[in-house]
Protein backbone atom coordinates (compact mmCIF):
# COMPACT_ATOMS: atom_id res chain seq x y z
CA UNK A 1 0.00 0.00 0.00
CA UNK A 2 1.20 3.49 -0.68
CA UNK A 3 0.42 6.76 1.73
CA UNK A 4 -0.09 8.60 -1.61
CA UNK A 5 -2.29 11.32 0.25
CA UNK A 6 0.52 12.51 2.14
CA UNK A 7 3.50 12.41 0.10
CA UNK A 8 2.70 12.53 -3.86
CA UNK A 9 3.61 16.41 -4.35
CA UNK A 10 4.50 18.89 -7.70
CA UNK A 11 6.03 21.72 -8.01
CA UNK A 12 3.26 23.71 -9.10
CA UNK A 13 -0.52 24.40 -8.47
CA UNK A 14 -2.31 20.77 -8.28
CA UNK A 15 -6.37 20.02 -7.13
CA UNK A 16 -6.54 17.52 -5.11
CA UNK A 17 -10.03 15.92 -4.42
CA UNK A 18 -11.52 12.89 -3.57
CA UNK A 19 -14.46 11.38 -5.50
CA UNK A 20 -16.54 8.27 -4.64
CA UNK A 21 -18.96 5.92 -6.39
CA UNK A 22 -20.39 2.39 -4.73
CA UNK A 23 -16.84 0.90 -3.79
CA UNK A 24 -14.74 2.74 -5.35
CA UNK A 25 -12.74 5.90 -3.50
CA UNK A 26 -10.66 7.92 -6.03
CA UNK A 27 -7.96 10.32 -4.89
CA UNK A 28 -7.05 12.44 -7.77
CA UNK A 29 -4.52 15.27 -8.61
CA UNK A 30 -4.73 16.81 -11.72
CA UNK A 31 -4.43 20.89 -12.76
CA UNK A 32 -8.63 21.13 -12.52
CA UNK A 33 -11.09 19.85 -10.52
CA UNK A 34 -12.51 17.62 -12.66
CA UNK A 35 -14.68 16.03 -10.20
CA UNK A 36 -18.65 16.10 -11.88
CA UNK A 37 -17.27 14.85 -14.91
CA UNK A 38 -15.18 12.42 -13.36
CA UNK A 39 -18.02 11.28 -11.29
CA UNK A 40 -20.76 10.73 -14.74
CA UNK A 41 -17.91 8.79 -15.89
CA UNK A 42 -17.43 6.79 -13.29
CA UNK A 43 -20.57 5.36 -13.28
CA UNK A 44 -20.93 5.28 -17.39
CA UNK A 45 -17.41 2.78 -16.85
CA UNK A 46 -18.80 0.95 -14.11
CA UNK A 47 -22.51 0.41 -15.59
CA UNK A 48 -21.36 -2.56 -18.12
CA UNK A 49 -19.20 -4.45 -15.64
CA UNK A 50 -21.73 -4.63 -12.77
CA UNK A 51 -24.69 -5.88 -15.54
CA UNK A 52 -22.05 -8.43 -16.75
CA UNK A 53 -20.93 -9.44 -13.18
CA UNK A 54 -24.41 -10.14 -12.27
CA UNK A 55 -25.24 -12.06 -15.68
CA UNK A 56 -21.92 -14.20 -14.67
CA UNK A 57 -21.53 -13.95 -11.10
CA UNK A 58 -18.61 -16.64 -11.44
CA UNK A 59 -16.43 -13.82 -12.70
CA UNK A 60 -16.38 -11.69 -9.47
CA UNK A 61 -15.38 -15.09 -7.44
CA UNK A 62 -13.28 -16.44 -9.94
CA UNK A 63 -9.87 -17.03 -8.63
CA UNK A 64 -8.63 -18.55 -11.63
CA UNK A 65 -8.37 -17.07 -15.33
CA UNK A 66 -11.87 -17.21 -16.77
CA UNK A 67 -12.30 -17.87 -20.51
CA UNK A 68 -12.80 -14.56 -22.54
CA UNK A 69 -16.33 -14.53 -24.27
CA UNK A 70 -17.36 -12.88 -27.30
CA UNK A 71 -19.27 -9.52 -27.34
CA UNK A 72 -18.06 -8.48 -23.94
CA UNK A 73 -17.89 -4.79 -22.35
CA UNK A 74 -13.75 -3.66 -22.85
CA UNK A 75 -13.42 -3.21 -19.02
CA UNK A 76 -14.21 -6.67 -18.92
CA UNK A 77 -11.68 -7.65 -21.73
CA UNK A 78 -9.02 -5.58 -20.44
CA UNK A 79 -10.00 -7.65 -16.63
CA UNK A 80 -9.78 -11.02 -18.73
CA UNK A 81 -6.50 -10.44 -20.01
CA UNK A 82 -4.30 -9.00 -17.81
CA UNK A 83 -5.52 -11.54 -15.22
CA UNK A 84 -4.91 -14.73 -17.46
CA UNK A 85 -1.53 -13.51 -18.17
CA UNK A 86 -0.52 -13.47 -14.67
CA UNK A 87 -3.11 -16.78 -13.38
CA UNK A 88 -5.39 -15.07 -11.38
CA UNK A 89 -9.29 -14.57 -11.92
CA UNK A 90 -10.48 -11.38 -13.28
CA UNK A 91 -11.35 -8.76 -10.14
CA UNK A 92 -7.54 -8.93 -9.37
CA UNK A 93 -7.47 -6.21 -11.59
CA UNK A 94 -10.34 -4.38 -10.65
CA UNK A 95 -9.29 -1.16 -9.14
CA UNK A 96 -6.32 -0.97 -11.24
CA UNK A 97 -8.21 -1.09 -14.51
CA UNK A 98 -11.14 1.31 -13.47
CA UNK A 99 -7.85 4.07 -12.97
CA UNK A 100 -6.54 3.06 -16.36
CA UNK A 101 -9.28 3.61 -17.90
CA UNK A 102 -10.05 6.66 -16.46
CA UNK A 103 -6.96 8.04 -16.76
CA UNK A 104 -6.99 8.10 -20.89
CA UNK A 105 -10.32 9.57 -20.32
CA UNK A 106 -9.00 12.22 -18.27
CA UNK A 107 -6.05 12.61 -20.64
CA UNK A 108 -8.42 13.32 -23.44
CA UNK A 109 -9.79 16.50 -21.08
CA UNK A 110 -6.60 17.86 -20.69
CA UNK A 111 -5.11 17.90 -23.96
CA UNK A 112 -8.66 19.78 -25.41
CA UNK A 113 -8.43 22.73 -22.36
CA UNK A 114 -4.63 22.84 -23.00
CA UNK A 115 -3.86 21.83 -19.95
CA UNK A 116 -0.76 20.54 -18.44
CA UNK A 117 -0.02 16.52 -18.43
CA UNK A 118 0.25 15.78 -14.70
CA UNK A 119 -2.61 12.89 -13.26
CA UNK A 120 -2.49 10.71 -10.27
CA UNK A 121 -5.34 8.79 -9.86
CA UNK A 122 -5.33 6.65 -6.72
CA UNK A 123 -7.69 3.41 -6.37
CA UNK A 124 -7.41 2.01 -3.26
CA UNK A 125 -4.09 1.79 -3.38
CA UNK A 126 -3.51 1.19 -6.73
CA UNK A 127 -2.36 4.35 -9.26
CA UNK A 128 -2.89 5.50 -12.92
CA UNK A 129 0.04 8.21 -13.39
CA UNK A 130 1.01 10.61 -16.00
CA UNK A 131 3.17 13.29 -14.76
CA UNK A 132 5.46 15.77 -16.47
CA UNK A 133 8.03 16.28 -13.27
CA UNK A 134 9.62 13.60 -10.75
CA UNK A 135 7.25 12.10 -8.02
CA UNK A 136 7.95 10.15 -5.11
CA UNK A 137 5.81 8.12 -3.30
CA UNK A 138 5.65 6.74 -0.01
CA UNK A 139 5.62 2.95 0.58
CA UNK A 140 3.45 1.90 3.52
CA UNK A 141 3.98 -1.13 4.49
CA UNK A 142 1.73 -1.22 7.85
CA UNK A 143 1.84 1.32 11.32
CA UNK A 144 4.60 -1.28 12.56
CA UNK A 145 6.70 -1.57 9.44
CA UNK A 146 10.20 -0.35 9.88
CA UNK A 147 9.77 0.52 6.16
CA UNK A 148 6.39 3.02 6.52
CA UNK A 149 7.50 6.40 6.29
CA UNK A 150 10.98 6.17 5.68
CA UNK A 151 11.20 4.39 1.94
CA UNK A 152 9.77 5.87 -1.26
CA UNK A 153 9.76 5.14 -4.52
CA UNK A 154 11.22 7.94 -6.77
CA UNK A 155 9.58 7.89 -10.41
CA UNK A 156 11.42 9.82 -12.89
CA UNK A 157 9.40 8.22 -16.10
CA UNK A 158 8.05 10.97 -17.80
CA UNK A 159 5.23 11.85 -20.44
CA UNK A 160 3.88 8.47 -20.15
CA UNK A 161 1.24 6.31 -18.76
CA UNK A 162 2.20 4.34 -15.59
CA UNK A 163 0.95 1.50 -13.54
CA UNK A 164 2.09 2.15 -9.86
CA UNK A 165 -0.06 -1.04 -7.92
CA UNK A 166 0.30 -2.04 -4.48
CA UNK A 167 -0.74 -5.45 -2.68
CA UNK A 168 -0.19 -6.99 0.52
CA UNK A 169 -0.94 -9.88 2.75
CA UNK A 170 -0.77 -7.93 6.03
CA UNK A 171 -1.96 -4.55 5.17
CA UNK A 172 -5.69 -4.04 4.33
CA UNK A 173 -8.84 -6.06 3.61
CA UNK A 174 -8.10 -7.33 -0.31
CA UNK A 175 -7.82 -11.35 -0.20
CA UNK A 176 -4.02 -12.07 -0.34
CA UNK A 177 -2.50 -16.28 0.53
CA UNK A 178 0.79 -14.35 0.69
CA UNK A 179 2.61 -12.91 3.87
CA UNK A 180 4.41 -9.55 2.09
CA UNK A 181 3.99 -6.70 4.03
CA UNK A 182 4.23 -4.81 0.77
CA UNK A 183 4.91 -5.49 -3.00
CA UNK A 184 4.40 -2.81 -5.67
CA UNK A 185 4.68 -3.30 -9.33
CA UNK A 186 5.46 -0.66 -11.82
CA UNK A 187 4.64 -1.23 -15.85
CA UNK A 188 2.52 0.96 -18.38
CA UNK A 189 -0.37 -0.12 -17.05
CA UNK A 190 -2.31 -0.18 -14.47
CA UNK A 191 -4.25 -3.04 -15.18
CA UNK A 192 -1.28 -5.21 -15.70
CA UNK A 193 0.37 -4.02 -12.59
CA UNK A 194 -2.43 -4.77 -9.95
CA UNK A 195 -2.98 -8.11 -10.92
CA UNK A 196 0.66 -8.62 -10.46
CA UNK A 197 1.22 -7.07 -7.43
CA UNK A 198 -1.63 -9.28 -6.42
CA UNK A 199 0.10 -12.87 -8.02
CA UNK A 200 3.60 -11.75 -6.70
CA UNK A 201 2.17 -11.32 -3.35
CA UNK A 202 0.29 -14.55 -2.96
CA UNK A 203 3.73 -16.04 -3.69
CA UNK A 204 5.65 -14.53 -0.55
CA UNK A 205 4.92 -16.37 2.44
CA UNK A 206 8.83 -15.55 4.67
CA UNK A 207 10.89 -13.63 3.87
CA UNK A 208 13.08 -16.79 2.09
CA UNK A 209 10.48 -16.45 -0.85
CA UNK A 210 11.33 -12.72 -1.96
CA UNK A 211 13.81 -13.48 -4.51
CA UNK A 212 11.44 -16.21 -6.21
CA UNK A 213 8.94 -13.81 -6.02
CA UNK A 214 10.94 -11.09 -8.20
CA UNK A 215 12.07 -13.33 -10.58
CA UNK A 216 8.48 -14.38 -11.29
CA UNK A 217 7.25 -10.79 -11.49
CA UNK A 218 10.03 -9.54 -13.95
CA UNK A 219 9.63 -12.12 -16.41
CA UNK A 220 7.05 -10.61 -17.85
CA UNK A 221 7.92 -8.19 -20.40
CA UNK A 222 5.64 -5.85 -18.90
CA UNK A 223 7.55 -5.48 -15.80
CA UNK A 224 9.69 -2.03 -14.96
CA UNK A 225 9.91 -2.25 -11.52
CA UNK A 226 9.43 -4.57 -8.80
CA UNK A 227 9.75 -4.48 -5.00
CA UNK A 228 9.43 -6.20 -2.13
CA UNK A 229 9.12 -6.04 1.79
CA UNK A 230 7.91 -8.65 4.49
CA UNK A 231 9.55 -8.26 7.96
CA UNK A 232 12.69 -6.36 8.06
CA UNK A 233 13.45 -7.78 4.58
CA UNK A 234 12.90 -5.24 1.50
CA UNK A 235 14.13 -5.81 -2.16
CA UNK A 236 13.91 -4.62 -5.38
CA UNK A 237 13.69 -4.59 -9.27
CA UNK A 238 14.59 -1.92 -11.80
CA UNK A 239 14.47 -2.81 -15.69
CA UNK A 240 15.32 1.62 -15.82
CA UNK A 241 17.42 3.88 -13.60
CA UNK A 242 14.38 6.02 -13.76
CA UNK A 243 12.97 4.06 -10.84
CA UNK A 244 14.51 3.59 -7.76
CA UNK A 245 14.16 3.49 -4.21
CA UNK A 246 14.81 6.85 -1.89
CA UNK A 247 14.46 7.44 1.77
CA UNK A 248 12.22 9.92 2.49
Amino acid sequence: MFNYRSVITSKHKICSYEVLYKETSLYIKSPKNFKNKILKYLIFLRTPLENFIQQHPEFLTSLAPIKLQNHVPQIVKTMCNVSQKVGLGPMSAVAGTIAEFLGYEMIKWLDKENLRKFLIIENGGDIFSYVDEPITVGIYAGEKSIFTNRLGIKINLLNQPLGICSSSGTVGHSLSFGKADIVVIVSLKASFSDSLATATCNLVKTSKDVNKAIEFAKKFDETIFVCIGINRTISFWSKTDKIEIVKL
